[in-house]
């Protein structure tokens, strides 16, 4: 069985490393959006299957992107819009 799981995602600044997010393995991303001024992911996983870990940055438009990121959405919040990249499991 599957569940949708919310996880707040905390921007970051350019040059920082990013944020680590425990899921399951063969999770994935359903929705990147904003709730209440905060930014999060929507994401559907079995609760049953063995953990993961993933790194995800939130950058904003302009900031440059590495060959080895994976876009995983965007969206806009407070004036500006922001992406969401994935490098793969940790």
């Amino acid at each position: 069985m599957r569940i949708i799981r919310k996880t707040q995602i905390m921007p970051v600044a350019f040059g920082s490393v990013g944020q680590l997010v425990e899921l399951t393995e063969g999770a994935r991303i359903i929705h990147f959006g904003r709730q209440g001024g905060d930014l999060f992911i929507w994401v559907e996983l079995d609760p049953d299957a063995p953990r993961a870990v993933f790194m995800f940055r939130a950058i904003v438009t302009g900031i440059p992107i590495k060959d080895n990121w994976h876009h995983r959405g965007t969206c806009s919040a407070d004036g500006s819009v922001w992406h969401l990249y994935s490098m793969g499991e940790a």
